[in-house]
């Protein structure tokens, strides 16, 4: 279920499922999505158990499996991700445009906060930047430089 759900092409086929039965035809034209990508992101919505079918003649028809529990779980989910959002956008602001109310924080400084459990450092760099930077410290080290 929550493959099924980790797709944005699926959460907005549900929405529009949210608003009624519907063929694969409609939900492709809704969607902008070819027939055949329509037809596999339902396949998947259907053996996750959230969506069901119905044949008229030669048509499918897509409805929301037990409506009402699909829409809570689809709208509980965009609230937490709306909230996640939030808070990465929170965090972005904070480090571009408040920069000034930043801590600048010396090597010894930083370095006693992680001995103290204080602080973690996380370091993004690529791998090869860390193997060159740590090979230039041994070297220093080794050489007395």
């Amino acid at each position: 279920m929550a493959q099924a759900l980790g797709h944005p092409h699926r959460l907005e086929l549900l929405e529009y499922l949210a608003q009624g039965r519907r063929p694969v035809e409609e939900l492709s034209a809704l969607s902008g999505m070819s027939f055949a990508n329509t037809s596999r992101h339902l396949q998947i919505l259907r053996r996750a158990r959230l969506v069901e079918t119905e044949r008229r003649g030669k048509h499918v028809i897509y409805s929301l499996a037990g409506d009402a529990e699909v829409v809570t779980l689809v709208s509980a989910l965009s609230r937490v991700g709306e909230r996640n959002i939030a808070e990465v956008n929170r965090v972005l602001d904070d480090y571009f445009h408040a920069r000034d109310s930043m801590e600048a924080v010396s090597r010894e400084d930083l370095a006693q906060r992680i001995e103290a459990g204080l602080v973690t450092v996380l370091d993004v760099r690529p791998a090869e930047e860390i193997f060159r930077a740590r090979a230039i410290s041994r070297f220093r080290n080794w050489t007395g430089g």
